[in-house]
This record gives structure tokens, sequence and C-alpha cells, in this order.
């Protein structure tokens, strides 16, 4: 809708200086990697329009790390990715320095460390010296 729209071109008008071509590879790339239908895609598109300027190669290689460091399968991944879309553009290093501390910490085995992060996504964006 054009309410949508106007909210997108608001939040993020840096978009407006992408290639149409571009962003459907972005779009295309959701749906294909995260498995979204079209109504979750205009969920993260509207709500989440910074992460659609973010390269396919970097998202692509947060979820991978994601989902070995984790051990996700698709379904978890795409659970983990709506509750919390800027996970795509964060810094690995960063996420790294997050899950270690907080398994060291709490001592959690990896399996828990999973069950923490499926729970509250948000987790991976505090910062370790200021919230955790």
């Amino acid at each position: 809708s054009d309410a949508e729209l106007k909210k997108v071109v608001t939040v993020n008008p840096t978009l407006l200086g992408y290639s149409v071509e571009a962003m459907a590879s972005t779009f295309d790339w959701l749906q294909d990697r995260l498995g979204l239908d079209a109504t979750q895609l205009k969920t993260m598109v509207v709500r989440h329009s910074r992460q659609m300027a973010r390269s396919v190669e970097s998202m692509e290689s947060n979820c991978d790390w994601m989902q070995r460091r984790l051990d996700l399968d698709a379904k978890q991944l795409k659970k983990l990715v709506m509750g919390r879309p800027s996970v795509l553009g964060y810094s690995i290093d960063a996420m790294v320095l997050r899950l270690e501390w907080l398994q060291r910490r709490l001592d959690l085995d990896d399996a828990q460390l999973k069950k923490v992060f499926l729970l509250k996504p948000a987790l991976l964006t505090y910062s370790v010296e200021d919230n955790l």
C-alpha cells in the first residue's frame, strides 16, 4: 500500500538509491533462504527495511554461521531471523564474543545456548559490557 511504502522510505530513504534488480534479488534470496511467504516478506520489508540494504553475501554468511554455531535447522533459523532481523547485519566477530561470553558466564552447553537464543534472539544484539 502507499502508506506502507511511505513508511519504508521514511525509515530508510537510502533504499531509493538501490536498483530494482538488486532489491528483487534480496527479496528472492530472503524468500528462498528463509522460506518466507509473501506476507512474511512484506513484514520484513516494512518493519525492517534497513536490513534490505545489506548485501546478500553478507546476510548469507551470517545465516551460515548462525546455523553452524547454534546447530539450527531451517525452521529455527527462520524463527531467529524473524524474531531479530538485525542479526543479518551483525558482525560475526561480535556475535562470537557474545555467545562465548554468555556460554561461559552461565555455564551453558551448546544445546542450552541454542535454546536461549531461540527464546530470546535479542541477546545476540546486547553489548557484553553494557547489558550482559
